[in-house]
């Protein structure tokens, strides 16, 4: 086999590569003669089908065989000789001898493969790192919010029996007749019409016109009519009041733990702390690793594969396009022209593959793998709910969800080992801190 390297320019290379035609045909009819000696059809014992019936049959497979054979040899050959790493699977061009059907063509067999390889990647010295982690304690503030929240999504509402006047926050339940001009207006009128006063769920000014109405009143009123065909129409109502509720809150006790399914209100309170603390542990450890994301970036700059950047461009710039059809960018993005959003989302790409590559390096330094236990742990907690998004790309079943999900272990694999190793110093901030803090984080 003949090499030629016609190409190398940064992280491109490109070779030629000639196998003589008379090699090719030699290493076809071995094959050949290999299936031939053992080859079995209907008329003949095994063995002694004739050669002709054996390559009119075989020949065009044995011979694309071959050739598969020999583009893979080459390019494993130029890979280990030149101690180069593929970036992307490399591409094949036939120049000639490259057709399957004519196991007798003369030409030499020559291709062109072209592949851009990895740069050669820095040395990671982990002991060089320091980062930081910010921590935030739970304060009894936001589980009392918490249980506040939970005693007001089980009220319940009562019928007051008391004749007393309706105040806001209360329930009345009406008839609503509406007229213009002494002609009823069948669009406003309602039938046994709940309406909590305050809210202003009907239109403006309706509720304070109810307010200290008892039940078995009717309550004449004109109000402006806001929108609608009848926009800017001087509507005047009759309302009966049929029945005045009032909101009966539940008690923050053990009545409210036991309707959350929990035997006391001390064991709901330690259910709720821990799900505020989990959720700061999720922000804590999301700003740590975008620390340590942040460092590697700044300590090590090389060139990335163009293969890799374009790819890793494409998907952002998809997601780019559709968020701003959709109009689900943020306001700063939205104000962004194309090309603006164009330089942006290159700059992410660029950004996410060289960090990428440095974690892969790692990874590959340490000999840090992934198991199947590792994957069928991560898939367990997945559906189980335990880790947030997993469970749902799992039962995505597209093709490249599992394979999806490796890349994704395996990352939280090395960055893992990565904060297992370098030292880490906890900072106390408040909440409020953290959370500014991640939001800010997530916006960039």
């Amino acid at each position: 086999m003949q090499l030629i390297e016609t190409n190398s320019n940064g992280l491109k290379r490109e070779f030629k590569l000639i196998l003589q035609s008379k090699i090719l045909t030699m290493r076809v009819n071995t094959r050949i003669g290999e299936i031939h000696k053992t080859l079995c059809l209907p008329g003949f014992r095994p063995g002694k089908v004739p050669l002709k019936i054996v390559k009119q049959r075989y020949g065009s497979a044995v011979r694309a065989d071959i050739i598969t054979a020999s583009i893979q040899d080459s390019t494993t050959q130029i890979l280990e000789e030149r101690n180069l790493r593929l970036a992307l699977q490399p591409q094949v061009h036939f120049l000639s001898g490259g057709k399957t059907e004519n196991e007798e063509d003369q030409e030499d067999l020559a291709f062109l493969i072209t592949m851009e390889v990895l740069p050669e990647l820095p040395v990671v010295d982990l002991t060089t790192l320091h980062l930081e982690q910010l921590k935030a304690e739970v304060s009894n503030k936001p589980v009392e919010h918490v249980l506040a929240k939970l005693a007001t999504e089980r009220q319940h509402t009562e019928r007051v029996t008391e004749h007393r006047p309706a105040g806001v926050g209360d329930i009345i339940v009406v008839d609503i007749k509406g007229g213009v001009d002494g002609c009823e207006v069948t669009d406003v009128a309602r039938v046994d019409f709940s309406l909590k006063l305050g809210e202003e769920n009907f239109i403006p000014g309706f509720d304070a016109a109810l307010i200290g109405a008892r039940a078995g009143d009717v309550c004449h009123f004109t109000l402006v009519w806001p929108d609608g065909n009848l926009a800017d129409k001087a509507i005047t109502f009759g309302v009966k009041v049929k029945e005045l509720q009032e909101v009966v809150p539940m008690p923050v006790d053990d009545t409210l733990a036991k309707s959350c399914g929990m035997e006391s209100l001390d064991a709901l309170r330690h259910m709720v702390w821990q799900h505020i603390a989990q959720g700061y542990m999720v922000r804590s450890r999301a700003l740590l690793k975008r620390d340590l994301f942040e460092k590697l970036l700044t300590k090590y700059t090389f060139e990335v594969p163009s293969g890799m950047l374009e790819a890793e461009f494409s998907a952002i710039w998809q997601q780019v396009t559709t968020a701003r059809a959709k109009g689900e960018l943020s306001q700063e993005a939205m104000a962004k022209d194309e090309q603006t959003l164009r330089v942006d989302s290159r700059l992410i790409a660029e950004r996410r593959v060289r960090l990428g590559l440095i974690l892969a390096e790692i990874g590959r330094t340490h000999n840090i793998t992934l198991t199947k236990t590792d994957v069928e742990q991560a898939m367990t907690a997945g559906m189980k709910g335990g880790s947030p998004g997993m469970g749902q790309r799992i039962r995505g079943q597209s093709p490249g969800a599992l394979e999806s999900l490796k890349v994704s272990l395996l990352e939280e694999k090395i960055v893992n080992f990565i904060l297992s190793t370098v030292p880490v110093t906890d900072r106390i901030v408040t909440a409020e801190e953290l959370f500014d803090m991640a939001e800010g984080a997530a916006a960039h």
